[in-house]
This record gives structure tokens, C-alpha cells and sequence, in this order.
């Protein structure tokens, strides 16, 4: 049972707490041999926990506290006093922001100090006045949910991971998935199949659906991120549930799936099941709704000569960069990355030097910006920052530059958040050094749309220090 601010400390409650009033845990298992309050704040400040602590502060000054997961607290020895027995990462980081005077006294370089005092100007001060936190009763009573939410599912007690396909279809943008549901809705797998989709392999079938000669024999495409139909559902239907059932069964593995001839070999294999009748003159989406356009647009389109109608790919956007898209790029070099990653079609063709072209623009762009703009930036050994930091950087400073908070949080899902971005600049990095990544043309235009509005903010920025300084 549940109460807010009563009197009864005989059940657990919430508690609205002035920080001050919170203090350490000295007996939770991430201390060892510290005696006081300061070496424990201290050791969250330390090599190990450092850039930890201040993401976590960032994240924190931006986002607030998360909701869903309270801070667990007990009370202490005085009155005044409330130990925290979940959540001493968060309370380092609230001690920081709401008195930045400390990062003085603390381990943190002065790279780390300064991105904490910025993040503490950019909160709302009463925020930090009083926070929510659940009192329990005991220890012991606090102990048993402590334990269950670090030490793993504990047969579905605990917390229990996604798996692939429901991180994708948590960014509900995935073709994959519509595909799934279109199968399981109209098809009948079999005891085999049903079982592994338990655990389907959806890179897998993300593979096959980045192969353009795949998607056409199937008698589908992605157009805008959307799957569409080309042929007749039923036709189209037969195509994928074989497809659905090979994966699922692992009768088909990555191993077949590697290389363009070895999907190629796969289709040809499954030559049977695929669609033979004419393509549809409109290709439909998957609630066979046309995607012509308008009822205007669509009625317009019969009155044209046959030769005149567009055709499937045709709708499909050819390079990476929208042919309309121009950037305000001063620095000849990038300019010439933008415009060859403008220009390079079809992007199906050439996917890994689109992929690669991409990665050069974000790592050259981010550059120019924390050089022009003066970023404090952490260094290794050989003078170098990592990209996933700079990114960070530059899209905190866009943000407190231009307040376009959509924007800039679109761009850092797309590039610095794995299970959910399209273009994650490690997946970016995989394929630009690795030997086995296949970049997908669809996620690189996605990908692509979520960083536009960021990229063009950021160029704006740059083009405004330019004009300012030749004045």
C-alpha cells in the first residue's frame, strides 16, 4: 500500500526532500572503505565514474529525474536526515548541480566541471528544491526490490531487456515490423516458425529488406520509410511468409544472407513463392490504401500516357541528401563531402561509400563547429576527441544557441542512441572500418531526415560567426 506524505512509518510512502537533507549510503556496495559523506560524493567524481556522473548530471539538468524509478530513501539518525539506499549515482549528481561551488573540492577535471556548471545554469532552480523520493519502513524490506532491479530478469521478476524486435518496434519506424504483423495476421506459420518468432532475427530480415533487388522479386518496397505492395497481397503475402518462415526456423541464417550473391542465390532458391503476375500501376501500403497521392492526383494519373507514370522506384529518393537540401557550408572541403553525398545515386547501388560519405560529414562538421565555437572538449593522449562526445558537445551548444529542442533531440536519438537510432555513429563506424557491417540505403535517408533540421541549425550557427567576424 501506497501513501503520500502521511505520518504511518510502518509502510512506504512518498516523500518530497530537500537535497541537503539527503546523504549517502556508506553501507551500499559501490563504496568500500569510505568513512564519510565527502569521499562519497568524491568517488563518484573518480576515473572510474567521472563521465558518468556528468552525463548523468546533463541528462538530469535537461530531462529531470526519471519518473518512473524514485529514489529510495530511509530515515536516517536525525530527524533531518534521509539515507539514500537507491539512487546515490542521482544524488552525487543533484549534490553537484544544485551547489557547483563543490566541483572546487572535487577529482572532476576542469573539462568535467565546466560542462556541470552549464548544465546547472540551463535548470530550473526549483526543480532542485525538493525531490520525490519513496521512504521505506526498513532496509531489509527496501532490500528485496533493491536486489531485484540489479541482479537481472530473475525469470521475469526483474527487469526483462527487449529483444531486437521490440527495440524496433519501439521506434516505430521499422518496415521489418509492418512486414511481421502483414504475416502473422494472414498466414499460418508453422509449430516451428511460431516458435522462433519468439526470438526473431530482425537484422536478418532488415538485410534482405536493404537489397533492392530483394524487395523487388518479393514484389515490395520501402518508399519514405513506409513498406509498400507492388504486386498482389495475396501474390505478395506467399513471397513473405516463406521468407518469415525461413528466418524464423533458422533454416536461413546471416551466414546466407551476407553478400548481394548470396541473396541473390536465396531469391533464386525461393523462385516458387515468388510473385509472376504484372505490377501493380500504384503501389499500395499494407492496408492496400494507394500511394499515389491525392484522389485528384490519382485521377489525373489515368488520363496520363502510360509512359508518362511514374513507376515505383521513381518514389523513391535516390541519394542519401535530398536533392533540395542546401547546407550554408563555408569550408571547401566539407562542402565537397556534402555535395557528393548530395549527389551519389542510386544510394542502393552504393551504399558503403554513402555510409562512409556520412560518417566524414557528421566527424568534419562537428569539428569545424567546436573549433569555431570554442568547445571545451576532453583530450587523449594524441591531442584527439572522441566523436560520440563531440557530437554531444555540439548538440548542447545548438541547443542553448537556437532553443530548438525537436530538432536537436531528433538528431541525438538518430546518432548517439544504438537500439534506437537509424544511423547510430557507431553502427556509422562499424561500416566505415569493420569487415562484415551491411549498411541499409533506407536507414542512411532516415537517418538522414532525423539529422536535417540539427545540421542545418548547426551550418546557420557557423555561417552567422563568419558573417560577424568579417564585419
Amino acid at each position: 500500500m501506497v501513501r503520500v506524505e502521511d505520518n504511518n512509518d510502518a509502510e512506504s510512502k512518498v516523500v518530497l526532500l530537500a537535497i541537503e537533507s539527503l546523504v549517502f549510503d556508506l553501507e551500499n556496495p559501490r563504496f568500500k572503505g569510505l568513512s564519510d559523506q565527502l569521499e562519497a560524493l568524491h568517488s563518484f567524481c573518480n576515473d572510474r565514474y567521472a563521465k558518468k556522473t556528468v552525463n548523468l548530471a546533463e541528462h538530469i539538468a535537461k530531462n529531470g529525474l526519471n519518473p518512473s524509478e524514485l529514489m529510495i530513501v530511509l530515515k536516517g539518525k536525525t530527524r533531518r536526515q534521509n539515507i539514500v539506499l537507491e539512487g546515490n549515482r542521482r544524488l552525487a549528481a543533484l549534490k553537484l548541480l544544485s551547489l557547483p561551488a563543490r566541483l572546487n573540492e572535487t577529482p572532476l577535471s576542469p573539462a568535467y566541471r565546466a560542462r556541470i556548471k552549464a548544465a546547472a545554469r540551463s535548470m530550473d532552480a526549483e526543480e532542485l528544491k525538493r525531490i520525490a523520493c519513496r521512504r521505506m519502513p526498513s532496509r531489509e524490506e527496501a532490500n528485496a526490490w533493491i536486489s531485484l532491479k540489479h541482479t537481472g530478469e530473475n525469470d521475469g521478476a526483474g527487469v526483462v531487456n527487449w529483444d531486437g524486435e521490440e527495440a524496433a518496434r519501439f521506434r516505430g519506424r521499422d518496415p521489418g515490423l509492418c512486414l511481421l504483423d502483414f504475416v502473422r495476421q494472414n498466414a499460418t506459420l508453422s509449430a516451428r516458425a511460431d516458435k522462433g518468432m519468439q526470438k526473431f532475427p530482425v537484422t536478418n530480415l532488415e538485410r534482405l529488406l536493404g537489397d533492392p533487388d530483394v524487395r523487388r522479386r518479393l514484389g515490395i518496397d520501402i518508399v519514405r520509410g513506409e513498406l509498400l505492395m507492388t504486386h498482389k497481397a495475396d501474390d505478395v503475402l506467399k513471397a513473405l511468409t516463406k521468407v518469415v518462415e525461413d528466418l524464423a526456423t533458422g533454416d536461413v541464417t546471416v551466414t546466407a544472407l551476407k553478400r548481394k550473391a548470396d541473396r541473390a542465390d536465396y531469391v533464386k532458391q525461393i523462385g516458387e513463392f515468388l510473385p509472376k503476375g504484372q505490377p501493380l500501376e500504384q503501389p499500395v501500403d499494407f492496408g492496400g490504401r494507394s500511394k499515389s497521392g491525392s484522389a485528384e492526383q490519382a485521377a489525373s494519373s489515368q488520363n496520363r500516357p502510360a509512359s508518362s507514370k511514374k513507376t515505383t522506384s521513381d518514389l523513391v529518393r535516390k541519394t542519401v541528401v535530398p536533392k533540395s537540401c542546401n547546407l550554408p557550408i563555408t569550408v571547401s572541403r566539407i562542402k565537397e563531402v556534402f555535395l557528393e553525398l548530395r549527389n551519389l545515386e542510386p544510394i542502393d547501388r552504393f551504399p558503403n561509400a554513402g555510409a562512409a560519405l556520412l560518417r566524414i560529414l557528421i566527424d568534419t562538421s562537428t569539428s569545424e563547429y567546436a573549433s569555431k565555437c570554442k568547445l571545451i572538449l576532453d583530450v587523449n593522449e594524441h591531442g584527439q576527441t572522441d566523436l560520440k562526445k563531440r557530437i554531444d558537445a555540439v548538440l548542447k551548444d545548438v541547443l542553448e544557441r537556437t532553443g530548438s529542442r525537436e530538432a536537436c533531440n531528433a538528431a541525438r536519438t538518430a546518432l548517439l542512441q544504438s537500439n534506437l537510432g537509424a544511423i547510430p555513429i557507431d553502427r556509422l563506424q562499424v561500416h566505415l572500418h569493420g569487415r562484415y557491417g551491411h549498411p541499409l540505403p533506407e536507414n542512411m535517408r532516415k537517418g538522414w531526415d532525423d539529422i536535417e533540421p540539427w545540421m542545418k541549425a548547426l551550418w546557420g550557427i557557423l555561417e552567422g560567426l563568419s558573417t560577424s567576424a568579417s564585419n
